[in-house]
């Protein structure tokens, strides 16, 4: 009876190791991901028109350089929007489309560590 009372007691303990291990294996992941997500804001996944003027924003979760330049589809420069130093939170931006040729055309949105680009059509 000895031997399967400590043969229980081992399996138990084993047990509660394995599982204080895969929890801090998922402690680790959790931190590395959150600080992921610090280096890559969140970019708006839809952009909001009102009548001529077409506005996006970028959640911040650190201090970083942000740079927003609209370009024509070809790659032309139309307007830099934004080139500056953000603190925490949110920062918006917006472009007024009066006045712009027909076409297709992108947000170039930089920060230290991406580069995104959204599409949109003026009409």
């Amino acid at each position: 009876m000895s031997q399967l009372y400590l043969f229980r007691n081992v399996l138990l303990v084993s047990l509660i190791a394995i599982l204080i291990y895969i929890m801090y294996k998922r402690l680790i992941h959790l931190l590395q991901r959150q600080h992921v997500q610090a280096k890559y804001p969140a970019l708006d996944t839809e952009m909001h028109w009102v009548e001529n003027v077409i506005s996006m924003s970028l959640e911040l979760k650190m201090k970083m350089n942000v740079e927003v330049v609209v370009f024509r589809e070809n790659g032309d420069p139309v307007s830099e929007l934004l080139r500056q130093e953000n603190a925490l939170g949110k920062v918006e931006w917006s472009f007024d489309t009066t006045g712009c040729v027909p076409g297709k055309y992108y947000f170039e949105i930089i920060t230290p560590n991406e580069k995104a680009l959204r599409y949109f059509v003026i009409d």
